[in-house]
């Protein structure tokens, strides 16, 4: 799995940790429970399951403490890992779809619907929604997770996004919406954890997850984003879950 991480890590990719605050070794029983505590709290709300279960490999013991599930698939140019623990932290790695599903053409069309002030050659870029849907599904599995481990009272949720360092945002396929001006991103990786109350996050996943959006847009130099505009595009996620 380190060889599957560290192929990962070659391109843009996301880094998720969640956590309960105060450690405890055996907030999930066993192994066995660690499986279906995942199956039950898996979402999909794009049709591709958060987080993915292998079809083949399943869930399996990684260690003494902990399951896992991949997705090592060139093909559908995706590839991702992920780990629970019995202490409750799970962690799970995935790629960046922006640097395997762009071909020259869309990365053109990204380029004219941006300003870019001097960087007309850029190619790296991060996409607006794809990172709202992903933060919101994190959210929501989080809060799915919580119902079912004791995590006490607060819980740690950490995005790391690594080689973003001069990527830029964009709008990925909708030929309607542009931004006014160019927000690049100047360092990397960018890492924001945020500790929330257990209670809130089971009851209001969904504003957890636009709030902690909108940071990460600011990330990108984009200090006026504002997360009224995206509710509607949160909720059209939601209700259009598989």
């Amino acid at each position: 799995m380190e060889k599957l991480i560290d192929k990962i890590k070659k391109r843009g990719y996301w880094k998720i940790i969640i956590r309960p605050i105060e450690f405890k070794a055996d907030r999930i029983s066993d192994k066995e429970k660690a499986e279906k505590t995942i199956e039950s709290s898996k979402l999909s709300f794009r049709g591709w399951d958060y987080p993915h279960i292998d079809r083949d490999e399943k869930i399996f013991p990684s260690g003494p403490d902990s399951v896992s599930s991949f997705c090592d698939w060139p093909e559908g140019q995706h590839f991702e890992f992920w780990k629970l623990y019995l202490n409750g932290q799970f962690v799970h790695y995935f790629s960046m779809p922006e640097d395997y599903s762009m071909d020259e053409q869309e990365k053109e069309k990204a380029r004219r619907s941006l300003h870019f002030s001097g960087q007309e050659k850029n190619d790296s870029f991060f996409s607006i929604i794809n990172a709202l849907y992903s933060i919101t599904e994190i959210h929501f599995f989080a809060a799915n997770l919580a119902k079912l481990v004791d995590f006490g009272e607060k819980v740690e949720i950490l995005v790391e996004l690594g080689g973003v360092k001069g990527r830029v945002l964009f709008f990925w396929g909708d030929p309607f919406r542009y931004l006014s001006q160019t927000y690049p991103c100047h360092y990397e990786p960018i890492i924001q954890p945020k500790i929330v109350d257990t209670k809130e996050l089971i009851s209001n996943p969904g504003n957890l997850a636009l709030d902690f959006f909108i940071n990460i847009l600011k990330e990108f130099t984009w200090k006026g984003a504002n997360k009224e505009v995206f509710i509607g595009d949160q909720k059209k996620l939601i209700e259009h879950s598989y």
